[in-house]
């Protein structure tokens, strides 16, 4: 109630009763609103009501009341689990059948799996539908993520972006059910190509050939990956530990403090009402590559009221909030008026005695993390202040022999992110390969 009436809402038309029951209140409701958006709730339903199908499952009785709820031009986006569409009992698919008969359901979006735990792990999709005509074709997007979503790495509207530019520009949008290179998270599908009103539908980009789901074939696949990483792995340098050795522990090189190896950067940027920002916050770091992704696209008016710390293009970002985790990167986009978290310290090192890679790698060591593990105060929100950071003292060698430094790590990292990803194909096609011999040895007639 204290949130409505912050937001303006004072006498808010809600009711405390049982949404799915056949009560007046609900028979008042049909056909009145133009607009329903919701995540309802998933799973089994104890109340007893005559007025829906016949079902205990929820989603069902939900998709039936917006469906009633709709007005004679409303529009609907409702999340609801795979389950709903391709449940093939006969409750299911009546309702289906009534929702592509008497609406027009024009998009499904397709959301990554564990997009809502940890409240739900269960696959999600967003279905749109209005009530302006019948349902013709149905236009289905893929949401891809270079991660899986987590409660510390929450979707954004960032992953969003393509999306929504498709949805607003129809020309742009794969128009079969084809695959197409050029748009291989999107497709469309006709209404009469729907069997059993089943709203489910495959990615035609990720449709594979059986073939490649025999067990030889994909044994051959796991081997072909293992000889590209040591192919990888034989990249690394050797030398780079000479080079260190006979370079750089072999010499006193002179020890300055942080602060007098860093520009003072300005804390506060100037911003304007409506401006759009990119932010950078804990979020946004993939701490396993340290690396900037999927930062937010805010205006700064959804900025939080803190956050006003403006950076560039070769700025260092350290989290000073839990510094053992090493949520520390380097900006490496040119984003449109970066903004970042005031968790984060910002370095920017002075280009004429510090190599900002070679920095950036020298506070990913231990060799840093002991400088600044006695310095960390707090049980609750360990931290370490900017003061406290900025008064460490690092070895500097000379810039010619940082930027040296600094390519073989860089090139090092590259290669050993490379074996990385190797390792997740491999780990999915030993994966596949147990499904594989499951269905051979079961006579699976496809295979």
């Amino acid at each position: 109630m204290v949130n409505l009436i912050l937001n303006g809402i004072v006498t808010p038309n809600i009711y405390n009763q049982d949404t799915l029951k056949n009560t007046e209140n609900n028979l008042q409701i049909k056909g009145k609103f133009d607009v329903v958006v919701s995540h309802p709730p998933f799973g089994k339903s104890f109340s007893k009501n005559n007025f829906y199908d016949a079902t205990n499952s929820l989603e069902l009785l939900f998709l039936q009341h917006f469906m009633e709820s709709l007005g004679p031009e409303g529009r609907a986006a409702i999340v609801v689990p795979d389950s709903l569409l391709i449940q093939k009992s006969y409750v299911f698919n009546e309702v289906r059948k009534n929702l592509l008969e008497n609406f027009n359901v024009h998009t499904i979006l397709s959301l990554p799996g564990g997009i809502f735990l940890p409240y739900s792990g269960a696959k999600m999709n967003v279905i749109f539908f209005d009530k302006k005509s019948k349902t013709s074709k149905i236009w289905y997007y893929e949401l891809n993520a270079p991660f899986i979503f987590t409660k510390n790495r929450p979707v954004t509207d960032a992953h969003f972006k393509e999306f929504i530019d498709l949805y607003k520009n129809v020309e742009r949008r794969n128009s079969t059910n084809n695959k197409n290179s050029e748009s291989p998270d999107d497709w469309t599908v006709s209404f009469n190509e729907k069997m059993e009103f089943n709203l489910s539908a495959k990615n035609p980009n990720k449709i594979v050939d059986l073939e490649l789901f025999k067990p030889e074939n994909l044994i051959s696949q796991i081997e072909s990956i293992s000889f590209e990483e040591e192919n990888y792995l034989a990249k690394v340098n050797p030398s780079i530990f000479e080079l260190v050795k006979e370079e750089y522990y072999n010499s006193n090189w002179e020890t300055v403090r942080l602060s007098n190896l860093v520009e003072k950067v300005k804390n506060h940027t100037e911003i304007s009402n409506n401006d759009i920002v990119t932010y950078i916050d804990l979020q946004s770091i993939n701490t396993q590559r340290n690396k900037i992704e999927a930062p937010k696209i805010l205006t700064s008016k959804e900025l939080p009221n803190k956050t006003k710390n403006g950076a560039v293009k070769g700025d260092i970002i350290f989290s000073l909030n839990r510094p053992n985790l090493k949520n520390i990167a380097v900006i490496r986009e040119d984003y449109e008026r970066t903004v970042v978290s005031s968790v984060f310290c910002i370095l920017r090192p002075n280009k004429n005695l510090l190599s900002a890679d070679y920095l950036f790698y020298y506070l990913l060591s231990e060799t840093f993390q002991q400088f600044v593990n006695p310095l960390i105060k707090g049980s609750a929100f360990p931290s370490i202040s900017e003061k406290d950071l900025l008064n460490i003292k690092i070895s500097l060698p000379p810039l010619d022999l940082q930027k040296k430094v600094a390519n073989e790590m860089k090139n090092m990292f590259d290669t050993i992110n490379s074996v990385i990803e190797l390792q997740s194909k491999k780990i999915e096609n030993l994966k596949l390969l147990q499904i594989s011999i499951l269905q051979k040895i079961y006579n699976y007639k496809e295979l």
